[in-house]
């Protein structure tokens, strides 16, 4: 009996101060729709047709208002070749999944249950295609900024973010490296798509 009686209002305890701890992780699943820019070819225009994506998102409190985040997307889309003569009508081509795994930073512009904040992000594009006769993954560097707004409520635990990013995604790259009597030097060329991506997502902060 004297056991139950310590133990009981340990346990009625244990929650009320985790409840009072200040929340030092958060988890944003979200649901965007990403617009995309094209590449120009020698065929013609490559176009990726807009789409929903998926994603969530993994922050750790590494100060007052700062976040260390890793975030995963998913978008799915399709290939088109437009803009040739006018006799030639537009060919698609197939399906190609965009998968960004990205390693960034975010910091609130304002301390309130309604506050706005940057981030920045560098990380991996792996691009996935289902085209017939180029099947296959590639790999290439990404990055991206975004601006938004976290309505949290009065514990600081769940909240509503709603943000808009534009990122760039390297579809292709070369680099040179010379000497010659002053020195060395290097140069890196890269061209891709850049693409903007408005969303929302639901904030669980622990």
């Amino acid at each position: 009996m004297k056991l139950a009686g310590v133990l009981v209002p340990a346990l009625l305890f244990i929650p009320g101060l985790l409840l009072a701890q200040e929340p030092r992780v958060e988890l944003v699943p979200y649901v965007g729709y990403n617009t995309s820019g094209s590449l120009s070819t020698a065929v013609g225009r490559i176009d990726l047709e807009n789409n929903l994506i998926f994603g969530g998102q993994l922050g750790f409190k590494v100060g007052t208002g700062r976040l260390a985040f890793i975030n995963y997307s998913y978008w799915p889309t399709t290939l088109k070749v437009t803009d040739r003569l006018p006799i030639a009508p537009d060919t698609t081509l197939g399906d190609l999944d965009q998968h960004n795994i990205m390693f960034g930073g975010e910091q609130d512009l304002k301390q309130s249950n309604v506050r706005p904040y940057a981030s920045g992000a560098l990380g991996l594009v792996i691009f996935d295609s289902k085209v017939r006769g180029a099947q296959g993954s590639s790999t290439r560097f990404s990055a991206n900024f975004a601006f938004g707004i976290k309505a949290m409520s009065a514990s600081q635990r769940v909240g509503l973010r709603i943000q808009g990013k534009v990122a760039f995604n390297s579809v292709s790259g070369s680099g040179s490296f010379w000497c010659g009597t002053y020195g060395c030097g290097g140069a890196v060329t890269t061209s891709g798509v850049v693409q903007f991506e408005p969303s929302a997502g639901l904030v669980l902060a622990f």
